[in-house]
């Protein structure tokens, strides 16, 4: 997935066997482009979906997911434009989909588990803090933040299965720090993104842009031993 900023709203490059791109405006309304066959125009009747965090399709190509701030999250049949479901409140950031059910966050809030065709909440887990969450590969995500801690999910059991104090992602106790991309590979956590004002001085050379940093929070991660 490509995302690409326009003036109407944004295109996000899906490049699968069946979508082109989806093209959404801000008047609320999706164009979804088709390798095959003419697009199909969906009315998403909401203006303030996130450019940042895309509009994830189900891995048959037949169902696309749009989350939103106002209207919350809502289920469409790609080829028809119907509706199949909605969700609410709002406050949605990041949609995440597998065979059976979406792990969606919503910012401050929580992790939510909902099916993947009814819409029907079927888990969640209290935030309170949360940013943003980051794949690891099924059944994992990591969890900016909760509650205070840097955390873990098993998305299958919806537990948390690991803590990670801010001294550990945060060494240097950046006043301002970024989470950009967080990977699992070899059982080793990789975190990386922007700090800013390390100690939380504000240095004049960092003020601007900050400074990049990519570090390894946990080099044994299936150890379940939480690091605090």
């Amino acid at each position: 997935m490509r995302i690409e900023k326009v003036d109407i709203g944004f295109v996000e490059i899906i490049e699968n066997a069946i979508i082109e791109k989806i093209v959404c405006r801000y008047d609320g309304t999706c164009t979804v482009h088709f390798y095959d066959k003419s697009p199909q125009e969906l009315n998403v009747g909401c203006s303030s979906f996130h450019s940042q965090y895309g509009i994830p399709v189900s891995d048959d190509g037949t169902r696309l997911f749009v989350g939103s701030w106002e209207k919350g999250l809502c289920a469409y049949d790609i080829l028809s434009g119907e509706v199949l479901w909605r969700f609410k409140p709002g406050k949605i950031r990041n949609i995440f989909v597998y065979s059976k059910f979406l792990i969606v966050s919503r910012a401050n809030t929580s992790v939510i588990k909902i099916d993947i065709d009814t819409g029907e909440l079927l888990d969640s887990i209290k935030s309170g803090t949360l940013e943003h969450i980051f794949d690891l590969g099924f059944p994992y995500i990591f969890a900016d933040t909760m509650l205070g801690k840097h955390c873990i999910i098993d998305v299958e059991k919806m537990v948390v299965v690991k803590k990670y104090s801010s001294k550990i992602v945060n060494p240097f106790d950046c006043l301002s720090l970024m989470i950009r991309n967080v990977t699992l590979q070899d059982n080793v956590i990789i975190v990386s993104g922007v700090e800013q004002y390390p100690n939380k001085l504000y240095d004049a050379e960092m003020r601007e842009n900050g400074k990049t940093f990519s570090r390894i929070i946990d080099n044994n991660f299936t150890s379940f031993q939480c690091p605090i």
